[in-house]
């Protein structure tokens, strides 16, 4: 300017670099006279921090699903220097890719509910290396699921044998929902306890002899559920009733009983000579017989009686 001052502001396209600046000063006078002054000006680079482009700064999301998010970076030097990215908090499982600086983070059953604080950071490998920083915050909201009942086998019982069967369910969810057992399909009589699931049925009719499909359910009460159905589970199986039946012949060491039984059953043989008047009595050595799923045989001697009449009863 006028005053012989100069100034100059190297832009970043022009570090780094040495500049040769010749100033020269003239008068007015006839002829005017000028002098000249010549100097240099080095440049140096300076390093400017990473530009880490803003992200949302809340994120909800359900447990057990993924979480991607983008962390889009640049470096304003010339040349740019290069960027390598890290988490500096978040959780243990979240990862960030060092080169793109993606990040990813799987929540667990046991992440919902919960609130994270997320930090990723940009470096660039300048002198000094500096960074930028993107913060977010990751509401992670509980998702219920429904409970899993266990597989459940065909079962086979005999007549006016008593069916008991513990049903097994599990709730996935972090803390476990309670929860309730209940029938859906299934033959008359057939009782399901709501808070253990065992299952219960006696057989006592010439009806029940065959083949049944039963199908139970278990449910959960999740707090979720307020407006909506809870979740539940169903497992169908087939009950076999086998008809209890009592055989007899007649041999030369005595007369031969054969009697189907089941598993951990107790049963009494009772005799008597007069169905009409109905006295019936254990007959000796017979009376408790442990049922083992296979039938079983008894043999009687002959008595002096001509005729007498057997009967099985069910031990409780």
């Amino acid at each position: 300017d006028a005053n012989g001052v100069i100034t100059w502001t190297p832009s970043e396209e022009q570090a780094p670099t040495t500049a040769l600046i010749t100033t020269a000063v003239t008068e007015d006078g006839s002829p005017p006279q000028s002098a000249t002054n010549s100097f240099t000006v080095t440049v140096q680079e300076v390093n400017q921090p990473p530009l880490l482009d803003s992200i949302t700064n809340l994120f909800v999301i359900d447990e057990l699903t993924e979480l991607v998010v983008a962390n889009p970076a640049s470096d304003p030097d010339i040349p740019a220097n290069t960027l390598r990215f890290s988490l500096l908090v978040g959780p243990t499982n979240a990862t960030v890719d060092a080169i793109t600086g993606m990040l990813r983070w799987t929540t667990t059953e046991a992440d919902g509910p919960c609130t994270n604080i997320i930090l990723v950071v940009a470096t660039d490998d300048g002198l000094p290396p500096l960074t930028a920083t993107n913060s977010a915050t990751v509401l992670v909201r509980e998702a219920n699921r429904p409970p899993e009942l266990a597989p459940i086998a065909d079962q086979y019982v005999y007549a006016w044998s008593k069916l008991t069967l513990p049903l097994v369910a599990t709730d996935p969810d972090l803390p476990a929902n309670a929860l309730a057992f209940g029938l859906v399909e299934g033959p008359t009589g057939v009782m399901v306890d709501a808070s253990t699931g065992e299952l219960t049925w006696t057989p006592a009719t010439p009806a029940d002899v065959g083949s049944h499909t039963v199908t139970v359910r278990v449910a959960d009460d999740s707090p979720l559920a307020v407006n909506e159905q809870s979740l539940s589970a169903t497992r169908s199986f087939n009950v076999v009733v086998r008809e209890l039946q009592l055989g007899a012949s007649r041999g030369a060491d005595g007369l031969t009983l054969s009697l189907a039984t089941v598993p951990g059953q107790s049963y009494r043989l009772e005799s008597c000579a007069n169905l009409a008047a109905g006295q019936w009595a254990p007959v000796t050595g017979h009376e408790s017989i442990l049922g083992t799923g296979e039938p079983i045989t008894l043999t009687l001697p002959l008595g002096a009686q001509r005729q007498a009449y057997y009967r099985i009863v069910l031990v409780p």
